[in-house]
């Protein structure tokens, strides 16, 4: 008799469920979701006096995109991941030169060249 168990095919796509199924980032964004909705109808209530359907759609349209950042993932990335490559990216420098393998003296040289920079090598 043979016992089967079934296994991930990758075991990246797994996510911790911590807190009432949710895991960690999708908690935190929806006790940051629900603190600013709170707030503003607390708001609302004392010192606006907006009617509910008013502050309603402001509250949907404001927590939104807070609530999605839990949820939200780019290419299998966490936003905070997705983000940070997407900086990374951004402040590389636009071009690369192509150098041959084995001609990397003949680039230094040209790059000196093009600085003003002279070079001091002593052989032993």
């Amino acid at each position: 008799m043979a016992i089967e168990v079934s296994v991930r095919k990758e075991i990246k796509t797994y996510q911790e469920k911590l807190i009432f199924g949710f895991s960690i980032r999708q908690a935190l964004a929806l006790t940051a979701t629900i603190t600013f909705s709170v707030g503003t109808g607390l708001l609302n209530y004392f010192f606006w006096k907006l009617s509910i359907d008013d502050i309603g759609l402001l509250l949907m349209f404001l927590s939104v995109p807070i609530l999605s950042l839990g949820w939200y993932q780019k290419d299998g990335m966490p936003i905070e991941r997705y983000l940070k490559v997407l900086w990374t990216y951004h402040r590389l420098a636009p071009n690369y030169p192509f150098v041959l393998p084995g001609k990397e003296e003949l680039f230094i040289e040209l790059e000196d060249k093009k600085e003003g920079k002279k070079r001091t090598e002593y052989h032993h």
